[in-house]
């Protein structure tokens, strides 16, 4: 059967397989072993979805563990992921906070670094930005028990010094690079929940639609919407319903679209594995996604066809497993090396 890139959709069958290159999960540069192939762009692609990113800068404080709660929580019961930034010296003595963030699913949250002490970083000689990255790492690693690969530097202060010292100790990303070259994935993020700090000033829900829909109706891969929830506590240390309404009101919305939301570090490993990513329809009852060839497991999401209705099985064809799914918007933890049917059965 042999699969022919066709720039964002291809169509191959075992009679007719229909392939397709989805936004979050392009690629298909390799033949295999058939001979008829058609193109077809009006096929729809249970596969397409735009990427949301959340970054919430600044954790640590057992003092603004409240909002660290209150925004896990938000995450958890309305289905997005969040990437946390989190400040090592920080952490180290808010014993509340390290033993919270330690119970939460490490599949939702990432936890990146974010800085030292959250000093700036742009200038220092190699040296010094190695020996505080090394540092603030193991502080991190330690208390969390978690691999860091993303480093969010404070204040969007990087350069070249910056990524060199991250490739050296294995880290995958960082955030708003200011300088090139860069030796790690530079992830920009697009925008700032707060608006001003003095007083602490929060954007609209109009504003935070407006820049989603002009993403959602761009060419752009990825959306970061970055924060610091301590922004949402009065006073008191007590959340402001009224901010966190709204906010949850922005995230309510984006999840009215064609989107998936993911960690840093699953952008990273998607954008890595994207060109061997495949993915189409066999039939107009059976999709299908092949990992074979990733670095990286994915969590996939389908959107089946609204005419679907019945059973729809996911179908490991690597280990021969079956999986009766219930919800026509899934999920599904897609692992590396396997092949995968979605199967609809009436």
């Amino acid at each position: 059967m042999e699969i022919i890139d066709n720039m964002n959709k291809l169509i191959v069958t075992i009679g007719t397989i229909f392939l397709f290159l989805s936004v979050s999960l392009s690629g298909c540069n390799e033949t295999t072993q058939k001979s008829e192939v058609n193109v077809n762009s009006n096929i729809f692609n249970p596969f397409n979805f735009k990427t949301v990113i959340i970054r919430d800068d600044d954790i640590g404080s057992s003092s603004q563990l409240p909002s660290v709660e209150w925004i896990s929580n938000l995450a958890i019961n309305n289905d997005f992921k969040i990437t946390f930034a989190v400040i090592p010296t920080t952490l180290f003595d808010n014993f509340e906070t390290i033993e919270y963030l330690n119970q939460l699913d490490k599949n939702n949250f990432e936890f990146a670094m974010h800085g030292y002490k959250h000093e700036i970083f742009q200038g220092l000689p190699f040296e010094e930005q190695y020996s505080l990255i090394e540092n603030g790492t193991k502080i991190l690693e330690e208390s969390l028990h978690y691999k860091l690969y993303t480093f969010i530097p404070p204040y969007g202060s990087s350069d070249v010094n910056t990524t060199k010292a991250l490739n050296d100790l294995g880290y995958h990303s960082i955030t708003d690079m200011r300088s090139y070259p860069c030796y790690v994935v530079d992830f920009v993020s697009d925008f700032a929940y707060e608006t001003g700090w003095n007083p602490i000033k929060h954007c609209s829900f109009e504003e935070l639609k407006s820049s989603f829909d002009t993403f959602y109706n761009s060419s752009d891969e990825y959306f970061i919407v970055f924060l610091h929830d301590w922004t949402f506590l009065d006073d008191d240390k007590k959340v402001n319903e009224t901010k966190a309404d709204v906010f949850e009101k922005g995230i309510n919305y984006i999840k009215t679209k064609n989107v998936q939301f993911m960690t840093i570090e699953e952008a990273y490993e998607r954008q890595i594995d994207e060109n061997v990513i495949k993915n189409g329809m066999i039939n107009e009852s059976s999709y299908f996604i092949d990992l074979r060839e990733c670095s990286y497991n994915h969590t996939i999401k389908i959107n089946p066809p609204s005419s679907w209705e019945g059973n729809i099985y996911l179908i490991d064809e690597t280990t021969g497993q079956q999986t009766l799914l219930d919800n026509l918007n899934f999920e599904f933890k897609g692992i590396k090396g396997h092949f995968f049917y979605i199967n609809h059965i009436l």
